[in-house]
């Protein structure tokens, strides 16, 4: 899932450890996309991967499952 300005890539992965959750990407400033940092968990669900992750069209919301729940996670607060 891409921010609204395309330089953020948001991704449901378990590269910073199991279960899966969502994880947020910078990309360099040239749109070369390489990476300008480290991927950032933004979740840290303990029992449940993150599942049907969706941004919001202006890129400020993502709805997802986990468990039984849905969850509402902003990003630009995070």
């Amino acid at each position: 899932m891409w921010s609204s300005d395309g330089r953020t890539l948001f991704y449901v992965s378990e590269t910073l450890g199991s279960p899966a959750n969502i994880v947020r990407q910078e990309l360099a400033a040239d749109m070369s996309g390489s990476a300008k940092t480290a991927p950032v968990a933004l979740t840290f669900h303990k029992d449940d991967s993150v599942r049907r992750a969706r941004i919001s069209a202006n890129g400020d919301w993502i709805v997802y499952e986990c468990g039984a729940d849905l969850w509402l996670l902003n990003t630009k607060t995070k």
